[in-house]
């Protein structure tokens, strides 16, 4: 999917393993593409907080 075309623009998104990965890649791919995502991790670290930061001040 192309980054600028928010192709997702109005969905909402269950991705889970989101700390790394496949997971990981889908979740900063669907943020890209406006999708509204729910991002699952069994333990949250520090590193998975500054992604979503990062994703939602960047896609908001």
């Amino acid at each position: 999917m192309a980054s600028n075309s928010r192709l997702l623009t109005g969905k909402t998104a269950v991705i889970t393993g989101c700390n790394r990965g496949i997971g990981k890649a889908i979740l900063v791919s669907y943020a890209a593409n406006g999708a509204s995502v729910f991002a699952c991790v069994r333990k949250e670290s520090q590193v998975f907080s500054t992604l979503i930061k990062q994703l939602s001040a960047k896609h908001s």
